[in-house]
């Protein structure tokens, strides 16, 4: 579970950093006064006027919240927000719109974003009400979700997190074109590990995995558990010619730990990939049918190589 982009409720009734992504720089400075006059909060307050200069500022700033202009020099329209949000889940976004592109704003909230405000209809005071509202309403939604999405024994999203933010990264690589590659991990022998040292054991095992892949992969992959002995990752624009390289450093992962870990039993895990395809129309649920239909073959493969060591040899 990836906490870094989450906005820290208890700080933000204190502390409230905003990004404003606007190439508008005197309605802006209107925004940044107003929150710097507020009493409801203090505001720290950044402005970007490009999609790529906000990227590069939101790794650093790390916004509470985030005032978004639909329309900027290097990106227009709902893909301005759809890439955002993408990158950005669990920030919420209040779409900053003219008079004349509010039924553009409106679909971006129908996509989630948290609200939208049209130019010139409001004035400049209400914004810290805005982000404040904004903030509050987002820490709602992310315990609500996490009631519903999290494994609880890992920390990991479970299956419905797993298939919901799929969906998403699916729908926004067939608008974008860019890759998206989902792997499918084993965690090989956990019956063995329950039946000879206990489930606590087995537990341990599965949260020892979780960990493993956290560290494989990256803050913005999707990571989860979605069966008892059973991962899944979409690593998000990794083409399909990165499959192998990504089931290489898990393994090597695999291994790093197993040397560094004082248990009785070892991690083993199997990996299978599938990635999508623009010239074919995949859901989440193909492509993991995919991945897992390879897993199958590598666990065979395993099972045949285990068997015939112990063959006994020829005389």
């Amino acid at each position: 579970m990836d906490e870094s982009n989450a906005p820290n409720i208890e700080r933000s009734m204190s502390q409230v950093k905003v990004l404003m992504v606007d190439d508008d720089a005197d309605f802006a400075l209107a925004v940044q006064r107003s929150l710097e006059q507020s009493t409801d909060a203090e505001f720290l307050f950044q402005m970007s006027g490009s999609f790529k200069n906000a990227m590069e500022m939101s790794a650093k700033f790390h916004p509470d919240v985030i005032f978004l202009d639909l329309n900027l020099p290097d990106k227009q329209g709902l893909f301005t927000f759809t890439e955002i949000h993408a990158r950005l889940q669990k920030i919420p976004i209040v779409i900053i719109s003219a008079l004349d592109d509010s039924k553009l704003a409106l679909e971006a909230v129908r996509e989630g974003a948290q609200d939208y405000v049209l130019k010139g209809a409001i004035d400049s005071s209400i914004f810290p009400r805005i982000a404040l509202m904004a903030v509050e309403r987002q820490q709602i939604l992310q315990d609500l979700s996490e009631l519903s999405t999290y494994d609880e024994l890992t920390k990991l999203y479970n299956r419905r997190g797993f298939m919901t933010f799929g969906a998403e990264y699916l729908k926004l690589s067939k608008r974008t074109g860019r890759d998206l590659t989902i792997l499918y991990v084993d965690l090989d022998g956990l019956k063995t590990i329950n039946d000879t040292y206990g489930h606590a054991s087995g537990d341990f095992a599965l949260i020892k995995t979780a960990g493993v892949l956290r560290q494989t992969f990256r803050d913005s992959d999707i990571i989860a558990r979605i069966g008892s002995d059973e991962f899944a990752v979409i690593a998000v624009e990794a083409p399909k010619s990165s499959a192998g390289m990504l089931t290489e450093r898990l393994l090597r992962t695999v291994d790093d730990c197993n040397r560094k870990s004082q248990l009785p039993f070892k991690i083993s895990v199997s990996v299978g990939s599938s990635s999508f395809d623009s010239d074919k129309l995949f859901s989440i649920d193909q492509l993991m049918a995919l991945a897992d239909l390879e897993l199958y073959h590598q666990k065979k493969r395993k099972q045949n190589k285990t068997e015939s060591e112990r063959l006994p040899l020829p005389e």
